[in-house]
């Protein structure tokens, strides 16, 4: 009983130097990558707000308002009325029975969205257009990339910090006289698959008031530094 015992031991001891020899032939190296990117579409977000004192004539104002600038729009550009969406409709009373200063009035509230492509004359061509109307709104505007091209940048990313980590890796190599093998692990990092240093942009760009009559002649969006970093462990043999 007492040689087996042994036997297992030694058997044991053996897998574990052969483990310690296997991760000492290892070499851990930190891939990185970074890009520049600049958003492919653009969102306007039109809201109007009409007060009257009555509900009925506030929602009035307000359709004519919309049918005015979603007129606008369609008639002078190639954009469709139901690329045009409607969004966050609302009333609200505004009650003056408990102030005599102030009388009771009704707001009717709305928004329209529309997302194009990111082109810069079209965006000038379309905020004009809007505010010619010299309708009574406000207008929050966003850049961002599309899930297409945040797939496309996503691939580019990882294939770049993977080439980043073998670079590195051969480089090593030849200091130190060692081959580099394959890949053994990836390390993830604060528990996502990736580290992404800087996310896609989605912030407002500009708001204004379409009854102050204004016009657009630029209009550029700074482009945006996404980076990943991925950690990788080759094999690495003499």
């Amino acid at each position: 009983m007492k040689k087996h015992i042994t036997t297992l031991a030694l058997l044991l001891l053996g897998f574990a130097a052969i483990a310690q020899q296997q991760e000492a032939n290892t070499l851990h190296v930190i891939g990185r990558s970074e890009i520049e990117v600049a958003p492919d579409l653009f969102e306007f977000n039109i809201g109007f707000t009409y007060t009257t004192g009555s509900m009925e004539t506030s929602i009035e104002q307000l359709n004519d308002a919309m049918d005015k600038v979603i007129s606008a729009i369609t008639s002078q550009t190639e954009i469709k009325s139901d690329s045009i969406k409607t969004k966050d409709f609302g009333t609200h009373v505004n009650d003056g029975r408990y102030d005599k200063t102030k009388n009771t009035t009704y707001s009717a509230f709305q928004s329209l969205v529309l997302t194009i492509s990111h082109e810069q004359e079209e965006i000038i061509k379309i905020l004009n257009l809007i505010t010619r109307t010299n309708s009574k709104i406000n207008i929050r505007t966003r850049s961002f990339i599309s899930d297409k091209s945040r797939a496309a940048i996503e691939e580019d990313l990882i294939n770049m910090a993977f080439d980043h980590a073998r670079y590195q890796g051969k480089l090593l190599g030849k200091a130190g006289d060692f081959k580099l093998g394959k890949v053994r692990s990836v390390n993830y990092t604060q528990g996502n698959p990736f580290n992404e240093g800087t996310r896609v942009q989605l912030r407002g760009i500009s708001q204004m008031d379409a009854s102050k009559e204004m016009a657009f002649g630029d209009f550029n969006v700074e482009k945006q530094k996404i980076s990943k970093q991925i950690d990788v462990t080759f094999y690495i043999y003499q």
